[in-house]
């Protein structure tokens, strides 16, 4: 059960850290379910590496994790959708400024 309580540590700690990494960029809020994963995932590989578990709790505990991150996933994929959906919206008219911009007065002129 250790092995797979590590991999599967380690799953969640990899989809965590990118899942911050992408609302830290993208601006979506405080990632309260990625950083959920990462301790998520630290407390999966103190348990792989100290503690002892039977079979049947390490299955649900592996069970949950996995559930955990379809969920973020889930909803961080409907978040960066909804932020897609936006910035194609706004497209013409960010070039519109852009060319506003260009073509307007030069300083010195």
């Amino acid at each position: 059960m250790s092995p797979l309580l590590f991999l599967t540590s380690l799953l969640l700690a990899t989809s965590g850290a990118l899942k911050a990494r992408s609302k830290a960029r993208t601006g979506l809020g405080f990632p309260w379910l990625p950083l959920t994963e990462l301790l998520v995932s630290l407390a999966l590989a103190a348990l792989a590496f100290g503690g002892r578990l039977g079979q049947s709790v390490g299955f649900w505990v592996v069970t949950g994790s996995v559930a955990l991150m379809v969920v973020s996933s889930v909803l961080h994929a409907r978040a960066t959708a909804a932020v897609r959906r936006r910035r194609e919206a706004s497209e013409g008219a960010r070039l519109a400024t852009y060319v506003r911009h260009l073509s307007g007065p030069k300083p010195g002129e």
